[in-house]
């Protein structure tokens, strides 16, 4: 084994060292691969078997070995009895090899593994070989071919959604839940029921760029401005009960459990904030549990940090990973 220069660790990274070292070698060991590829999308798989509870698993990829994108494996964390990590990549180019990894993420310390390839198909050609004759006048104002993949999210109208794992129904403004379809468009205002599932939700920036963020556990509604330069919100719903008729069963906490609703979510640097009933969640990059209960709402963060907006107390708090905060219910 490579030897550490002691010096440069804190003593909880030193803690963490054979935890990241055992999860390396899992992700040396697992087949990662991919699959289903298209002039514009593929998808990412690698069977991995951690060694350390609540490793976080993640795919990065790109043209080059700098990669610069990463998205969210489903499921994003891994179960020791392991599990295929898999994530759904669109928007490449035809005829284009790409570069990708496994990222395991274990005690706050991100493990890649090693390098694959992977080289998308060109794209169709025109019947007849029809395209190949025309001019170079005609090809300059010819309108391009559709290519037979999802349809892009457009920037506050309509987000890219997908199940990563379990169940997902979808409720359109105005209409009624459906069993949410891999490569589905869901409107700005729509109801997303993840309680049973995982829920990739692909929106569009102002850049023209996209980002994706992963949410699970809970019900939810999602909602994106044409002028909020991106930034998708996304509020909690489902009923708490009285409150009031609940603080006897506060009391007896340890014989029932007080009702709450919550939301699971994770992203990799994009734009989103979490709506509870007490505070708003800005989040930087991270994964991190909002609940609405009666004493207030909780924003808990594993991974990344979290900027969280008292509405009560009119106060903005730093959470980082292995924290959380309440903000309380006002009387």
């Amino acid at each position: 084994m490579r030897r550490v220069p002691v010096g440069l660790f804190s003593l909880i990274a030193l803690l963490a060292l054979p935890i990241a070292a055992a999860a390396k070698d899992e992700a040396k060991a697992s087949a990662a691969e991919a699959t289903g590829v298209t002039a514009v999308s593929a998808t990412l798989k690698a069977k991995v078997v951690p060694e350390v509870a609540g490793t976080l698993v993640a795919f990065e990829y790109g043209t080059t070995k700098d990669y610069g994108r990463r998205v969210a494996a489903s499921p994003a964390v891994l179960p020791l009895s392991g599990a295929t990590a898999t994530a759904h990549v669109d928007g490449l180019h035809a005829g284009t090899t790409y570069h990708f990894r496994v990222v395991l993420t274990t005690a706050g310390l991100a493990v890649p593994a090693a390098d694959q390839i992977f080289k998308t198909t060109d794209a169709p050609a025109d019947a007849g070989g029809a395209g190949r004759q025309r001019s170079k006048a005609a090809d300059k104002h010819a309108a391009p071919k559709p290519v037979h993949a999802p349809q892009a999210p457009v920037l506050g109208r309509t987000l890219a959604a997908g199940p990563r794992a379990g169940t997902v129904r979808v409720r359109a403004p105005h209409g009624s839940f459906v069993t949410l379809a891999a490569g589905a468009d869901v409107p700005s205002g729509a109801v997303v029921d993840a309680s049973h599932g995982t829920v990739a939700l692909t929106s569009a920036l102002a850049t023209g760029k996209t980002q994706t963020a992963e949410f699970s556990g809970g019900r939810f509604v999602v909602r994106q401005s044409r002028g909020g330069r991106g930034v998708v919100d996304v509020y909690l719903r489902g009923s708490l009960g009285s409150c009031r008729a609940n603080i006897a069963s506060i009391a007896r906490k340890h014989r029932r459990r007080t009702r709450a609703r919550s939301l699971w979510a994770r992203d990799h640097g994009g734009k989103y904030r979490t709506h509870g009933a007490n505070s708003v969640a800005t989040v930087r990059g991270t994964r991190w549990l909002t609940r609405d209960t009666c004493a207030g709402t909780l924003t808990k963060v594993t991974h990344g940090a979290v900027s969280v907006r008292d509405l009560r107390r009119k106060r903005t708090v730093t959470v980082r990973a292995g924290h959380s905060y309440l903000a309380r219910r006002g009387r």
